[in-house]
């Protein structure tokens, strides 16, 4: 295996949060802007570094026209080396992430799906829930001429969690008499 020393460490692909899912990601935009200050681009997995076939070729042609390298270590893909085996690799390769990715997006629609059918709440559980509050107890507070940063205190919540509750249970329509 080459040895490979870095020369600086910048925020590529770290501490910025991205879907797995994205084209967009600003680490791998960083990256790509300064290319022409890198020998080359280096990553454990392919499907870190594209996220669809023609993302995925999209980027080696800016490499390739930058005249850089580019190693998947994992599949063992080296670019500019062996150009035809790795052209056909890079297209199997990349072809198959961008299947997998496909797939799990189908599973979570789903199952997002079946969890509907059965009314069952899609998303995070609500920390009212989570931590036995309940939201009367804070309209109470409110009622009684609390601020908001009192209630969150005393609640144990963030103040736009209260500003959230308060705001929802003024929006729910009063019953008729």
């Amino acid at each position: 295996m080459k040895d490979y020393e870095v020369t600086s460490s910048p925020p590529y692909g770290t501490g910025l949060p991205a879907s797995g899912a994205k084209k967009y990601r600003p680490g791998l935009k960083s990256t790509m802007n300064d290319l022409t200050q890198l020998d080359g681009i280096l990553v454990l997995r392919l499907d870190q570094f594209g996220r669809s076939l023609q993302n995925l070729l999209e980027n080696f042609n800016i490499i390739r026209l930058n005249g850089k390298f580019f190693e998947a270590i994992d599949q063992g893909l080296k670019i500019p080396e062996h150009k035809a085996m790795n052209n056909f690799m890079l297209a199997i390769l990349g072809a198959a992430a961008e299947f997998e990715r496909e797939r799990i997006s189908e599973r979570v629609g789903d199952g997002m799906a079946r969890a509907r059918k059965e009314n069952k709440k899609i998303g995070r559980p609500e920390i009212l829930t989570q931590r036995g509050i309940d939201s009367t107890r804070i309209v109470q507070s409110r009622d009684s001429g609390k601020s908001i940063e009192e209630i969150s205190q005393l609640v144990g919540i963030k103040r736009s969690t209260v500003h959230g509750i308060l705001k929802s249970v003024s929006e729910k329509p009063t019953p008729q008499n």
